[in-house]
């Protein structure tokens, strides 16, 4: 299989076991992108500007829920945001692109980008809404994805830069329920900030844990 991938002409071992390939052929787009020439790729040519970023892996109701909270309370067309590279995950593999963008509808808006901070993806979308759950939210403030605090204060500054907003979403943390008002925010961006309590919305479904199942 390594041979394959590289182009080596190999013959197959022989043996009983029944081996089933499936061999998915990276866009020119993705592989532009995971090369660093371009900075996203996009199923619409309009500039996105209220954003869901995440892994959906799987996508599933809580996301079309909060999706459709957030469209309702802006006025704007959401678009899903996949990061190829994450900050605190490996990039993804071009079977693991396919998936995942196999699974929205010809009428969904999606972009995929190389951003892996919400201070990248201020830069790269300035004047824009972010979609985000508290559990995420919640390491856009954590030091250790920074060099220190003040290199995370530096990049969270970012936010005003760009004129960036939050719309924050509760969710379960190690069994308690977080929202926007459990979560230490520096103070310079609290006003870019409005929550869904747990009586607007509430949705313990989780892609981890539907992997799992699965």
């Amino acid at each position: 299989m390594i041979a394959e991938t590289c182009s080596i002409k190999k013959e197959f071992p022989q043996h009983q076991e029944k081996v089933e390939i499936e061999t998915i052929t990276a866009e020119k787009s993705w592989r532009k992108l995971l090369n660093n020439e371009i900075n996203y790729v996009s199923s619409d040519k309009a500039i996105p500007e209220l954003i869901f970023p995440g892994s959906f892996n799987p996508l599933h109701d809580g996301h079309l829920k909060m999706r459709e909270m957030a469209e309702k309370r802006t006025g704007m067309r959401a678009t899903f945001e996949i990061c190829a590279r994450n900050a605190d995950k490996p990039p993804l593999t071009f079977y693991e692109i396919k998936r995942t963008l196999d699974q929205f509808d010809d009428n969904d808006s999606w972009v995929m980008t190389s951003a892996g901070r919400f201070s990248e993806k201020a830069e790269m979308f300035p004047n824009s809404v972010f979609i985000i759950g508290a559990d995420t939210f919640m390491r856009v403030f954590d030091e250790k994805f920074y060099l220190n605090k003040k290199d995370m204060l530096n990049h969270v500054e970012r936010f005003n830069d760009h004129n960036i907003h939050f719309l924050v979403f509760g969710r379960m943390v190690q069994d308690k329920f977080i929202s926007l008002r459990d979560i230490v925010i520096p103070e310079s961006i609290k006003h870019r900030c409005t929550g869904f309590d747990e009586a607007s919305f509430r949705d313990d479904i989780s892609s981890t844990k539907l992997r799992l199942e699965d």
